[in-house]
């Protein structure tokens, strides 16, 4: 995974695409905007993909001065006996400024667009580098599900939280994961 990541880090430098360059690509794409289906229990599964609009009071900055932004996540787990469940959020690019050093790097799990052909409009990284937890109320009430991670990303994705030096073994742990670090 880590030699995946690199060659995708440097087949963009070498293609000497600037950040609007890729951003003009972005937004040059017919968007899919998958049709997400209502939360239920099963949404809650280890690797499915949801979405919803995410603020401040998620751990979020909006840009341009909204208020919010639409993100697609993946369910890790759910903390049991709470209202919690943990989530890796899904960029669709590795943010240089926060993402900048070689540990924070190798937790950026690559999503390729043909494996997601129906949520995904690009390649994209999964951000394995920070469990963050979020209210399923807020989710039952402005979520929805878009689909799952394939079983091989799954696997490996269980792999990288376990081996992560990154994430804390206590979190790890709070949403059943092993601490391989």
């Amino acid at each position: 995974m880590k030699e995946q990541l690199e060659k995708l880090l440097t087949g963009l430098k070498k293609k000497g695409e600037s950040k609007e360059e890729k951003k003009g690509k972005h937004n040059t794409k017919k968007k899919k905007r998958p049709q997400g289906i209502p939360i239920k229990d099963t949404s809650y599964q280890t690797g499915k993909i949801l979405e919803m609009r995410l603020d401040e009071s998620d751990g979020i900055v909006p840009k341009d001065g909204y208020e919010s932004r639409r993100k697609y996540f993946v369910v890790l787990g759910e903390y049991k006996n709470d209202s919690v469940i943990g989530v890796f959020l899904i960029n669709s690019d590795v943010n240089k400024n926060s993402i900048n050093t070689k540990e924070l790097i190798d937790c950026q799990f690559p999503l390729k667009e043909a494996d997601y052909e129906t949520i995904l409009d690009y390649d994209s990284y999964l951000d394995c580098s920070e469990i963050m937890e979020l209210s399923k109320i807020k989710i039952n009430t402005l979520g929805a599900e878009l689909g799952q991670l394939t079983d091989s990303d799954k696997g490996l994705v269980i792999d990288t939280i376990e081996k992560s030096e990154v994430i804390p073994p206590k979190q790890k742990r709070k949403f059943g994961f092993e601490d391989k670090s």
